[in-house]
C-alpha cells in the first residue's frame, strides 16, 4: 500500500507532501521526489497507537489521523474520508502483524504484551519488576530492547505450552549505526558497538534459526508465514527513534541484591519547535544596580509639554525606564500560555476570550510603570526566544516619522503581529493620556481562525506625585465569522478601585456565550452564560518594588546580553544600545551623552538619505494592506531567524556604532 499524503512537519514548514509506503509491519515515508533514496523515517507498527482524530462540533474535517510510538507523534492528513479510512485500516493490519511478530518471536503472552509495549515506548525502568515472573533475568528485557542480547524466555511463562528447548526461538535485535549506506547494504559492514553506547536508530528482527551468526554483516528479516506474504525486509529501520539519543548503562546492586539497570543520563525532555540553545542560559533575575530615587521638579519639566505629543519630545534620561519599546512589548509574552491554550481550544468563542485575556495580561504589569521607554532608532531590531513557553519574537522599528514599531511572535499553533503607533499627551489636570490606533492580529493555525483586537486606551494619574496607570474605555476582539468579545475597562472614577473589568463574548447573532470578569491586577475568570460555571484562566505575576523599577521577574532578562549572543545577534539588536545599558547601571550622566550621540547620528543619517534621494526600507517587515480590515500595516515577511541561523544578515546598518 502506498500513496501521497500530507504530513505535519513543524511550524515553519507546516503540512508537506510525503510518499508513504506500507509494507507488512513497517511504514516508510519519503520526500516524493526522493522516493528512490533512503526514506526519511521507517516506523515499526508493532509498537504504535493509531488514532483517528475526532472532528468536534463546528470544526472543519481535515481528514487527519495520528501515529504515536511513545516517543514521537506523526500527524497525517488524507485528501478525503475514504482515503483516510483506507490508510487507517491498512495501518491497523500492519500493527496486528507487528504485534504477532513480537508475541511469537519473544514468547511474550498476550496478557503481558501491553505492559511490554509501555516499557519499550516509554523507555523507563520503574515497573520492570513485574516481568520478574516472565524473564529469568530482569535485566535481560532492557538489554534486549537496547540490542545487547537475545531475549531469554522462561519456560514457565505458560504452563499450557510445551516449549522445546532445542526449538526455542530467540527473538533478537541488532543495532545498525545510522551512518550505514542502505543503498549498498550488501557490501557494507556494521561498525562494532563500543562502550555500551548505541544510537537506537536502525533495528532489525530475525529468527535465530536463519540468522547469520557472524559478528558483522547485514541482517535481513525472514519471519515464518510473513515471508510467504512478501514481508521480507532487508535492513529495515524498524524503530523510529531520535538519532541523537544514546544510553549509558550502569549496573548497580540494590538492597535485595537484584541486578538493576540504571540510566546514567536520562533522556532530555522534548524540546519545543522553537527551541534555541542560544537561550538555554540561566535567566537574569536582577539589574546591575538598584533604581535610584532622584529628586526632581516634574512640574518645571512638564509645564511646557501640556497638549503636546510627548512621544516625539526628548526627555531627561533619568525619566526613562531601562527598556527599549521593542523589548517592552515582548514582556507580555510571559503569559504566552494563554495563546497556547487558545490554539488547542475548538470553541471559537473561548478562543476570543483567551485572546482578550492575553491583551489584558500583557499590559497588567504597568500599574506603577510610568517612566518613558527608550524610543527605538530606525531599523533597530530585537529578538527573544523562550524555550520553556515555546515562542519566539522579533520586532523592528520600521518608521521614524511617524514613529512605528512592528512586532511578530509565534508559538504553539498561533501567530501574532501588530504595529505600535501610540500618542501620548499631558492634560491640564495632571494626567497623561495614551491612545492606541493600531490593531493586533492573531492567527490560530489549527482552526484557520484569524482574529483582530484593539487595545484599551491608558491614563496615567497623579503624574506629579504618585503616578498610577489605569486602562479606560472598551476594547474588542473579533473573528472573521463575526463573533466578538467586548471588554469594558472600568475606570477608577466609577468604582474607586483600580483594575476592575467585565466583558461579554457574543456570537454572530448577538447571543452572549461567555462572560469575562475580574481585575487586571489580580485574576480574570470566564463564566459560561448558560451553565454559570466559572473558571479562572489567568492570574497576575506580582511585580517587584520601586527599587527594582516595579519590574516583574520576567522583565529582568529582556536586556540580558550573553557572550554567545554577542557573536550571533545582529548589531541592530536593542541589547547593543550603550545608553540603555548605562541606565541599567544608573549611570545617568554617561547615559545622557550616549543617548544624545545616537539621536544626532540618526538625524545625520536621515538628512543624508533625503539629500541623496534614498528611501531605506525595513528588512523584515513590509508595508501592505491587511486582508481583514483593509488597513495599511507593516507585516512580518519572514526570514529573520533563518538569516541568523545561516549567519546571513548581510551588510548591517551600524546604527549604534
Amino acid at each position: 500500500m502506498e500513496g501521497i499524503l500530507l504530513k505535519w512537519v513543524n511550524y515553519m514548514n507546516f503540512w508537506q507532501e510525503r510518499k508513504f509506503i506500507l509494507k507488512g509491519a513497517v511504514l516508510s515515508y519519503y520526500i516524493p521526489e526522493n522516493s528512490l533514496k533512503k526514506p526519511k523515517r521507517r516506523i515499526f507498527l508493532g509498537l504504535v497507537d493509531i488514532k483517528d482524530r475526532e472532528v468536534k462540533e463546528g470544526e472543519k474535517d481535515n481528514f487527519e489521523f495520528e501515529i504515536e510510538n511513545g516517543c514521537d507523534h506523526y500527524f497525517i492528513r488524507a485528501k478525503d474520508k475514504n482515503e483516510k479510512q483506507n490508510w487507517i485500516n491498512g495501518l491497523k493490519n500492519g500493527k496486528l502483524i507487528g504485534e504477532k511478530m513480537l508475541r511469537e518471536g519473544a514468547k511474550i503472552s498476550k496478557d503481558n504484551y501491553k505492559e511490554f509495549k509501555k516499557i519499550y515506548n516509554d523507555k523507563i525502568r520503574k515497573k520492570y519488576e513485574k516481568f520478574g515472573n516472565i524473564l529469568k533475568d530482569i535485566n535481560n528485557i532492557f538489554n534486549y530492547i537496547e540490542g545487547k542480547e537475545e531475549l531469554k524466555i522462561d519456560n514457565n511463562i505458560n504452563n499450557n505450552q510445551n516449549i522445546n528447548k532445542k526449538n526455542n526461538q530467540k527473538f533478537r535485535s541488532k543495532i545498525v549505526y545510522k551512518k550505514l549506506n542502505l543503498s549498498n547494504n550488501k557490501n557494507k559492514n556494521i561498525s562494532s558497538i563500543k562502550n555500551n553506547k548505541k544510537n537506537i536508530n536502525n533495528t532489525t528482527f530475525k529468527k535465530n534459526n536463519i540468522i547469520d551468526n557472524k559478528p558483522q554483516g547485514r541482517l535481513t528479516v525472514s519471519y515464518n508465514n510473513f515471508t510467504e506474504k512478501g514481508y521480507i525486509l532487508e535492513g529495515e529501520e524498524f524503530f523510529d527513534m531520535d538519532e541523537e539519543e544514546s544510553f549509558d548503562i550502569k549496573i548497580k546492586k540494590s538492597s535485595n541484591d537484584k541486578i538493576i539497570p540504571k540510566l546514567a543520563k536520562e533522556k532530555e525532555k522534548d524540546k519545543g519547535c522553537f527551541y534555541d540553545p542560544l537561550y538555554s542560559y540561566e535567566r537574569r533575575t536582577s539589574l546591575p544596580e538598584k533604581n535610584k530615587n532622584i529628586s526632581l521638579n516634574l512640574f518645571n519639566i512638564l509645564k511646557n509639554l501640556v497638549g503636546k505629543d510627548i512621544s516625539h519630545v526628548a526627555m531627561p534620561i533619568y525619566l526613562n525606564e531601562p527598556l527599549s519599546l521593542l523589548q517592552k512589548y515582548c514582556e507580555g509574552f510571559q503569559y504566552a500560555y494563554l495563546l497556547n491554550t487558545a490554539s488547542k481550544e475548538s470553541d471559537p468563542h473561548l478562543r476570543l476570550a483567551y485572546a482578550a485575556t492575553f491583551i489584558i495580561a500583557s499590559n497588567s504589569m504597568n500599574i506603577h510603570r510610568t517612566k518613558k521607554l527608550f524610543n527605538p532608532l530606525l531599523f533597530e531590531t530585537y529578538e527573544y526566544i523562550d524555550n520553556k513557553l515555546n515562542y519566539r519574537y522579533i520586532a523592528e522599528q520600521v518608521s521614524h516619522h511617524p514613529a512605528i514599531s512592528a512586532f511578530f511572535a509565534e508559538g504553539e499553533g498561533w501567530q501574532i503581529f501588530w504595529n505600535n503607533n501610540s500618542k501620548v499627551k499631558i492634560s491640564l489636570y495632571g494626567t497623561m493620556d495614551i491612545s492606541f490606533t493600531e490593531k493586533c492580529y492573531i492567527n490560530f493555525e489549527n482552526f484557520d481562525d484569524n482574529i483582530y483586537c484593539t487595545k484599551p486606551n491608558t491614563k496615567v494619574r497623579n503624574i506629579l506625585s504618585t503616578p498610577e496607570i489605569e486602562f479606560i474605555d472598551e476594547f474588542f476582539v473579533k473573528n472573521k465569522e463575526g463573533d466578538e468579545c467586548i471588554v469594558k475597562m472600568i475606570s477608577f472614577d466609577e468604582e474607586k478601585k483600580y483594575g476592575n473589568l467585565k466583558g461579554e463574548v457574543k456570537d454572530i447573532n448577538g447571543n452572549i456565550i461567555y462572560n469575562i470578569k475580574g481585575n487586571w491586577l489580580d485574576n480574570i475568570k470566564i463564566i459560561n452564560n448558560i451553565t454559570k460555571k466559572e473558571k479562572i484562566i489567568w492570574e497576575i505575576i506580582k511585580s517587584k518594588g520601586k527599587d527594582e523599577h516595579y519590574f516583574q521577574p520576567y522583565t529582568f532578562d529582556l536586556n540580558n546580553l550573553t557572550e554567545d549572543m554577542k557573536k550571533i545577534l545582529p548589531i541592530t539588536d536593542s541589547r547593543f544600545r550603550k545608553d540603555l545599558r548605562l541606565i541599567e547601571s544608573q549611570n545617568f550622566e554617561e547615559g545622557e551623552k550616549e543617548k544624545f550621540r545616537l539621536e544626532e547620528k540618526q538625524r545625520e543619517r536621515r538628512k543624508k538619505n533625503e539629500k541623496e534621494g534614498i528611501n531605506p526600507k525595513p528588512k523584515y517587515f513590509e508595508e501592505t494592506y491587511d486582508d481583514i480590515t483593509g488597513e495599511l500595516i507593516y507585516k512580518y515577511k519572514g526570514n529573520y531567524f533563518e538569516d541568523r541561523k545561516n549567519k546571513n544578515f548581510g551588510a548591517q546598518l551600524d546604527i549604534f556604532g
